[in-house]
């Protein structure tokens, strides 16, 4: 048997471009507007341009939750704010690393070096989640799952490894 568009798309045609419209109107009318909100915010062109176009995308993906929403200004507006969050944390992470490694004499700071500098110093097993979660940027979940603990239990072990790496550095 033969397949209409319909099965063969997995949806109504029509439809799918009433929706690639309605996104497309969403886009041209907000997209000032929410790049000037993330470059007033962060104080870069650039990474407000990424942030936004990644708020878009995520819209795009979400489509049924975005056109749904009875104000996709607010929805996309939330969505822009949780990615914004995102990239600071993800910043802070990156200068906490840094900040870690300051005292490590090493030609680079990559998790080879790390690992081979700091080994002895605090447990492998904490050595390990410290490198996958401010080198590698594995989320707590993921080094949760590695270790078979709960979520909470990795952040308390990367707290106190990071306390004691620190205590170990100031000698």
């Amino acid at each position: 048997m033969f397949k209409t568009e319909s099965e063969l798309y997995g949806g109504n045609r029509m439809n799918d471009n009433r929706e690639h419209e309605q996104f497309t109107f969403l886009y041209k009318k907000y997209y000032s507007e929410l790049y000037y909100f993330a470059r007033k915010v962060l104080g870069s062109d650039d990474v407000a341009e990424d942030i936004v176009q990644e708020t878009f995308l995520v819209a795009y993906k979400k489509l049924d939750d975005l056109l749904g929403s009875p104000s996709p200004k607010g929805w996309l507006y939330k969505v822009l704010r949780h990615i914004m969050g995102d990239n600071y944390r993800k910043r802070a992470r990156l200068a906490e690393t840094i900040r870690i490694t300051e005292g490590i004499d090493s030609p680079t700071n990559d998790a080879v070096n790390i690992r081979l500098e700091l080994e002895g110093t605090i447990g492998k097993d904490d050595l390990d989640i410290l490198i996958k979660v401010y080198v590698e940027r594995y989320t707590y979940k993921e080094v949760s799952a590695l270790y078979g603990t709960t979520v909470d239990a990795a952040k308390k072990r990367a707290q106190r490894a990071k306390a004691k790496l620190r205590l170990e550095l100031e000698k």
